[in-house]
């Protein structure tokens, strides 16, 4: 044995020449040497055969094992050399489990972006989810006619490439906000959609630093008829206003 074959397995020169490898015991499995050992018979050699071996404390030690048959003097030796690959299969199989928890890791994201599609499509009114820089993710809408452009055109565009500058900044400030804060903001805008205008209440509320949830109603009648009683108010004071002026004259 050399000075490597030492430091790897941690023996003693003493402690292993005359020795067997079945006597110093540093076989995980028997099995492998019988089947080793034959078909190093057969074919008089063998080449980087992964196989595992006890150091001296017992610790296994992966390497890769390549061995001649050789004859001398009328007399069989067998000529081995191994390479320690125990770093490398640490590696690998750390690199498995990183894989694996990717993996699992991926299908949890799947299945939270369906039920977030799936309760998106259950809930009244206008939905929208936006990245922090105002990127349409995903949006859904009882009411398709409520929305400014098909679905299919928003996603993945920013809000200002798609709405009108006064209401795209009035949703910018408000989801920016609402994530810096972690406040919901709550934003009026209007639009005008198939020449009709709308008017729309919305709350902004923060999912993570990088997400926002806008949440609209469509206020037009309500804001309509605030509009409406308002300028009745109005109406009603000037004509107080005119019965008393006439009063007086």
């Amino acid at each position: 044995v050399n000075n490597s074959f030492l430091r790897l397995t941690g023996f003693s020169r003493e402690e292993l020449i005359g020795q067997t490898t079945l006597e110093t015991q540093v076989w995980i499995k028997k099995e492998n040497r019988l089947r080793l050992r034959d078909h190093l018979m057969k074919r008089h050699s063998i080449h980087n055969i992964e196989t595992a071996f006890y150091n001296k404390i017992g610790l296994p030690i992966t390497v890769l094992l390549s061995a001649e048959l050789l004859e001398l003097h009328q007399e069989q030796y067998i000529l081995a050399s191994i390479v320690d690959i125990s770093g490398q299969k640490h590696l690998q199989e750390s690199l498995k489990q990183h894989r694996n928890a990717l993996r699992r890791r991926n299908i949890e994201i799947e299945q939270l972006t369906q039920v977030q599609q799936q309760l998106l499509e259950a809930t009244p009114g206008l939905v929208f989810f936006f990245s922090s820089n105002g990127t349409y993710l995903s949006c859904n809408s009882a009411n398709p006619d409520l929305l400014y452009l098909p679905r299919k055109d928003m996603v993945g565009k920013k809000v200002e490439d798609i709405l009108p500058a006064k209401a795209a900044e009035s949703i910018m400030s408000g989801i920016q906000a609402a994530i810096a804060t972690d406040i919901p903001q709550e934003i009026h805008y209007q639009l005008e959609i198939h020449r009709i205008t709308y008017f729309f209440q919305a709350k902004a509320c923060k999912v993570n630093d990088h997400q926002a949830l806008l949440m609209v109603q469509d206020v037009t009648e309500l804001t309509r008829l605030r509009q409406d009683m308002l300028r009745m108010d109005q109406l009603k004071l000037v004509g107080e206003l005119a019965a008393t002026i006439g009063h007086e004259v």
